[in-house]
């Protein structure tokens, strides 16, 4: 059969034993080869689209715990700035009440 040739232009099945022309309506031994081929041709489409989405999950955690890295980082300058500033309105209530004394 043309339509399972490979690149060097041999088939990529066992050719038939009864000297047809292979594939899917050729005898029984073909249509069960041919039908191992697509079983194993599915099989190995299907692990690659598992594999591709597991790299899309782990792209995805890795933007994640960085922007939660991120996130963390911004919420103790924050608070830091937020200690500052509540030393710095306290120091300035502490001057204000004094000079008023």
């Amino acid at each position: 059969g043309e339509e399972l040739m490979g690149g060097v232009g041999e088939p990529t099945y066992t050719p038939c034993p009864n000297g047809g022309p292979g594939g899917l309506i050729c005898c029984s031994y073909c249509t069960a080869s041919y039908s191992r081929f697509l079983s194993n041709t599915a099989k190995e489409m299907e692990a690659q689209s598992v594999s591709r989405i597991g790299h899309e999950v782990s792209d995805i955690l890795e933007l994640l715990a960085d922007a939660k890295l991120r996130l963390q980082r911004a919420a103790e300058v924050t608070q830091s700035n937020e200690e500052r500033r509540g030393l710095l309105d306290r120091n300035q209530t502490a001057h204000t009440g004094s000079s008023l004394s």
